[in-house]
């Protein structure tokens, strides 16, 4: 992983390098990497470039799509997005007086678009309407014992009608945890076609579908289901 404050040189034809000139931006040929999060991070939120019911993901206009390869990513994916493009550069001590100006000249600038965060190598705190929506890692558990079926959940009725178009569907007053997760993930798989893009199958673009309605989302990241599912369940405290 490139680090934020080394320095990068974009590689021959790079569709970003395009993308941001087009912009109006100046692009030296070599810049810390930390400026290129920068600028995308300006971007992304003048333009607001992502789903305001969970600004952790971006999504891209057509422009952005062909800049980064894909229509939508998660926030910590912009980083990994960049480094396709861009080539490391571990001698700053051969840059000439030239470069050294323009860099000291670009790390001078203060961003002052606060609505979302770069994402930082251990920092990947984002905004308060990103905050919104947990990633799996934030979530709160749901206890091995519903995990493991020894106990049951009832769901949200929304969550139920969801459920009601997966095939084989069975009324119950309460399922065990593996039951929701199993039919969750085959509305999503019998939806794939929609829900998909084979450039970045981590996430799922629920717009226009009652998946997205009863999570309040446009999309969403695979690591942020399970935060996303606890707001339908509810775990029940005596045992079958």
């Amino acid at each position: 992983m490139i680090e934020n404050n080394e320095l990068v040189t974009f590689n021959p034809q790079s569709p970003l390098l395009g993308y941001l000139r087009g912009k109006g931006l100046v692009i030296p040929e070599i810049l810390p990497m930390k400026q290129i999060l920068l600028f995308l991070k300006d971007i992304i939120s003048s333009e607001r470039l992502y789903d305001p019911k969970n600004a952790a993901i971006i999504l891209c206009d057509s422009d952005l799509t062909i800049a980064l390869g894909m229509p939508a990513l998660h926030l910590t994916e912009i980083r990994s997005a960049i480094e396709k493009q861009v080539t490391a550069r571990h001698y700053a001590q051969e840059l000439s007086a030239r470069w050294r100006r323009q860099l000291r000249a670009l790390l001078s600038v203060r961003s002052v678009v606060p609505q979302i965060a770069v994402v930082a190598p251990g920092n990947t705190a984002v905004s308060a309407a990103a905050a919104k929506v947990p990633d799996a890692a934030a979530a709160a558990k749901v206890p091995d014992a519903a995990a493991a079926g020894r106990r049951l959940c009832s769901i949200t009725d929304g969550l139920r009608e969801v459920f009601m178009d997966v095939d084989g569907y069975v009324f119950k007053d309460r399922y065990t945890y593996s039951e929701i997760t199993a039919m969750l993930s085959r509305y999503i798989v019998m939806n794939r076609e929609r829900f998909f893009d084979e450039r970045n199958i981590k996430i799922c673009m629920v717009r226009d579908d009652k998946l997205g309605r009863l999570f309040d989302v446009t999309a969403f990241h695979r690591n942020q289901v399970v935060g996303l599912l606890q707001a339908h369940i509810f775990i029940s405290e005596s045992e079958e």
